[in-house]
């Protein structure tokens, strides 16, 4: 496992409301709005999981290595870090073109991290809550496919949220996905590729099972647990959506019952965010 180490300087602002907890700050008061916007994470966290967006990687909140500050010399003050954060690696990932092994460039998350750190607190708080689900859907989708697809829709909807809104959830997290499309991915299979076109249908039907799976039990159709299939012989081309007739544990699931794989709609989603 590789690893990243930042320096960074932390300015903290000591008010009243920091004395708070979660069950002693009723919701009518005037404060709790600001308040619900607060995330117990730290520095490590919160660029693990907004890195894990800019570069679509993997990454895990690791320890404090060194602290520095006026009362210590330029080197500063070492601290043990600890042992290191678990990542599982399977040898057949959902997510068929990512590699723990490739070199890694920060380039391409300069532009994003200049924004986010340019974002009011609300637009921050709102984008850290939905970088930390894409997070843990990169972690956990080869451990728990199922958790995976739901983290993936609870981050589409932290950013479509409307505060004190509880209605039309289902349509805030469609619009903001059609109206935020990335393009087709560069590398597409010669077979079964995802109809950019028509993707709302598609959306609908994840969106329903995400719901049936969250409130009543029920797993996603086993094909869109699993890894896809190469369909260049070798060329690394991955279907995009499961072929029909695939039969687990008594069940066949044809084709329209699995709108695309996990790794497409992972990409989705990042594309939007």
């Amino acid at each position: 496992m590789g690893a990243l180490v930042f320096r960074a300087g932390i300015h903290r602002s000591f008010s009243f409301y920091d004395q708070y907890i979660p069950k002693e700050l009723h919701k009518g008061h005037r404060e709790y709005l600001g308040f619900r916007e607060r995330i117990v994470i730290s520095f490590c966290g919160e660029m693990a999981a907004v890195l894990s967006v800019a570069t679509d990687k993997r990454l895990l909140e690791g320890s404090t290595i060194r602290i520095f500050g006026t009362e210590f010399d330029a080197k500063g003050q070492p601290k043990h870090a600890g042992p290191p954060p678990h990542l599982h690696h399977a040898e057949r990932s959902l997510l068929p073109y990512y590699s723990h092994t490739d070199p890694e460039r920060l380039d391409p998350a300069k532009e994003i991290l200049k924004k986010y750190l340019h974002l009011n607190k609300h637009d921050a708080a709102t984008f850290l809550r939905s970088a930390r689900m894409y997070q843990k859907a990169l972690v956990e989708c080869d451990e728990d496919a199922n958790l995976a697809w739901l983290w993936c829709v609870s981050a589409i909807e932290t950013l479509a949220e409307v505060p004190g809104e509880i209605t039309g959830v289902k349509e805030k997290f469609l619009d903001l996905l059609i109206q935020n499309l990335p393009d087709p991915p560069s590398v597409r299979p010669p077979h079964h590729q995802v109809d950019w076109n028509s993707l709302r249908a598609a959306l609908q039907q994840i969106y329903a099972y995400r719901s049936q799976y969250l409130h009543a039990g029920f797993p996603f159709p086993t094909p869109m647990t699993r890894r896809p299939e190469d369909e260049s012989g070798g060329q690394g081309r991955y279907g995009e959506r499961p072929h029909g007739g695939l039969g687990y544990g008594g069940t066949t699931f044809e084709s329209e019952t699995s709108p695309m794989h996990f790794h497409v709609f992972a990409y989705i989603v990042r594309g939007a965010m």
